[in-house]
């Protein structure tokens, strides 16, 4: 199990550890909040994308329209027409009425009769504003604790998005009310709360309510969660008092049953109207500017596309009772560890589309650009995937972030496609066995380096030959010659500065170019080569030099003469090597053709000075001998 673990691990491993960081990374740039306009943006296309339900026959909206304004005798209503209308609305015996009018100071005549009315009328229920600016209630019903706010949460955009059920008196300053003997004393409800709840009550339904900082609540056939921070595409951390998620029955007026408020004045509604029901009383006129934008409105906000906040009460109160009586459920915003899970596994599934592209299309024979081009229609079609799969998680009351897995899932595959591009290229320039630079990518550096006059001026080139490696093969077989070769392109590895670079050349053959490297420095370094090779001490029973492993090393230099091109410098290292095979191998040679025809030098034979630039990059590299000895016999 644990191998099996292992290699699937080294297969995905780069898929899963990109997607993770990226993840991370996108998820905190969401609950810095930078994400989340987009997020509700398609939260609202979502929304108006569902189709609209049934009307709700259980509530009755009493309306005050433009056409209504200019036919009443006064607007706001005298208490004595107010009253009036109440006890026209409450003679067909309705469940409970809300009155989602301010009527914070008297407006006579006829106060003494509201007052009466309103003390009658045990099931009116009043508005206030506990949010700034602050507005009192009617004073007799906050005398009769009949009473809710009306206050509402609205997103940085002013659109109402959420809906308050309850706060506590901590959080608006106010003192413990004693209002309903079924709730804690420091729980105030928000008028759509307490219409249900007074509806509910009559018909036996309770909700089960025990402490004030209580999120789930259950009620009927619906279990109310409240929000608590960072769910779905929010980037609040906080969230005052106890709140859902509004989810709209559809476009307003439509979902509703209203009557204007001119025919209760004037007692032209039919009998049974509004008996058994939620009736509510409010404006609807634009021009008295009681009105909110919800998600239904497109682009930049303005009065025309504003929504009368007697329908946003209503959508509310029906959202409540339906979910307690008829089991609706409710459209809930997906935890913050369930989104941080989303966002990733939809980023994997990015960079696993990208890598299967990315492997399909390795194969030479597709055309250039093709990769490009199935790599956009690849992100396209998963992004795509992504909206879609968001949305049917929507229809299904569910509101997962749409644009943070898309954004975390482009951002995966483009890094994924960068490390891919870069592996691609470590393949087309590495020889797979030594790891070292391939024969194409040797050919492209010396031609960089030919190219520039500065590096040209003394740029040094050495061919190695490990001595007899046919026959090491022959006696230990190709995978101990595969080894061997390993450790000999480790040795030139560590020897070289790290400005050179180490090629395999061909086969045994190993090729070092060294710009801004005189002919001192080159010998010196290939005379270190010679000496750590041999100091391996691999064991060879075949070679004609010595017991164990050994390389041969031609070098040349431009420091030593004029060059054409690239190809005579090579030509002349191989000369040198071809010259250090027939005299003995284990050693180095270098050809001094091109300043003296017939010369021929080892390093025993030079006498240089060196400069401290030359040799500073090469560590414990022994000092060339100057003994009649010469260093090109057997180690």
């Amino acid at each position: 199990m644990r191998i099996v673990f292992n290699r699937v691990w080294e297969k995905y491993r780069s898929i899963l550890t990109v997607s993770t960081g990226v993840t991370l990374f996108v998820a905190a740039f969401g609950y810095l909040g930078a994400l989340q306009s987009l997020e509700l943006s398609f939260y609202d296309a979502f929304m108006r994308s569902r189709p609209p339900e049934a009307i709700d026959p259980r509530i009755v909206l009493v309306t005050v329209d433009e056409a209504t304004l200019t036919r009443l005798p006064r607007w706001p209503l005298s208490d004595a027409d107010l009253a009036r209308v109440i006890e026209a609305i409450a003679a067909q015996s309705p469940d409970v009425i809300g009155l989602n009018l301010y009527r914070n100071v008297p407006i006579n005549p006829g106060t003494e009769r509201w007052q009466e009315v309103a003390r009658q009328t045990e099931n009116l229920i009043g508005v206030e504003k506990i949010g700034f600016p602050k507005v009192d209630p009617p004073k007799i019903l906050a005398e009769l604790n009949r009473v809710a706010f009306v206050d509402v949460p609205l997103d940085l955009d002013q659109r109402q998005r959420r809906a308050f059920l309850s706060v506590r008196t901590s959080e608006i300053g106010q003192r413990d009310s004693v209002a309903d003997p079924d709730l804690p004393n420091n729980i105030r409800l928000s008028f759509a709360m307490q219409l249900s709840k007074v509806y509910l009550d009559k018909r036996g339904i309770h909700p089960e309510i025990s402490q004030a900082r209580q999120t789930i609540i259950p009620w009927g056939k619906a279990r109310f969660q409240s929000l608590i921070g960072y769910e779905g595409g929010y980037a609040y951390g906080s969230v005052p008092g106890y709140q859902i998620l509004l989810d709209y029955r559809g476009r307003q007026p439509e979902q509703f049953i209203t009557i204007s408020l001119e025919d209760v004045l004037y007692d032209r509604v039919p009998l049974g109207t509004f008996t058994g029901k939620i009736v509510v009383l409010g404006t609807t006129a634009i021009s008295l500017e009681n009105f909110l934008y919800t998600p239904y409105v497109y682009g930049a906000i303005s009065a025309e596309h504003a929504t009368p906040s007697l329908y946003i009460q209503a959508n509310i109160v029906s959202q409540i009772i339906s979910a307690v009586l008829d089991g609706r459920e409710f459209l809930r915003a997906a935890k913050p560890t369930v989104a941080l899970l989303w966002t990733w596994c939809w980023t994997i599934a990015f960079n696993v589309a990208y890598w299967a592209i990315v492997m399909h299309q390795a194969a030479p024979k597709l055309r250039p650009g093709s990769l490009e081009r199935q790599l956009i229609l690849g992100a396209v079609a998963t992004s795509l995937i992504v909206v879609i799969t968001s949305y049917l998680c929507f229809r299904n009351h569910l509101w997962l972030p749409t644009v943070a897995p898309t954004l975390a899932g482009l951002g995966a595959g483009l890094i994924m496609l960068v490390r891919q591009r870069s592996s691609f290229a470590r393949l087309a320039t590495t020889d797979g066995l030594t790891k070292l630079a391939n024969r194409r990518y040797f050919d492209m550096f010396l031609d960089q380096c030919w190219n520039d006059k500065k590096t040209r001026r003394d740029l040094s080139l050495l061919l190695c030959d490990v001595d007899f490696f046919k026959r090491y093969n022959d006696t230990y077989g190709h995978q101990a010659g595969d080894t061997c070769l390993v450790t000999v392109a480790e040795v030139l590895d560590e020897v070289v500065r790290k400005s050179d670079l180490v090629a395999r050349y061909g086969g045994e053959e190993f090729a070092i170019v060294m710009p801004g490297c005189s002919i001192e420095l080159a010998e010196r370094i290939a005379d270190k080569i010679c000496r750590a090779v041999y100091q391996l001490n691999v064991e060879h029973r075949s070679s004609e030099v010595a017991d164990r492993v050994t390389i041969s090393c031609g070098i040349a230099s431009t420091g030593l003469g004029r060059f054409d091109q690239t190809y005579d410098l090579i030509e002349e290292a191989d000369r040198a090597l071809y010259l250090a095979k027939q005299e003995g191998r284990n050693c180095y040679r270098v050809l001094y053709s091109l300043a003296s025809p017939t010369s021929t030098s080892s390093t025993s034979q030079l006498a240089r000075s060196h400069s401290d630039s030359e040799t500073q990059h090469i560590n414990a590299v022994d000092q060339p001998h100057t003994t009649d000895q010469p260093t090109d016999r057997p180690l």
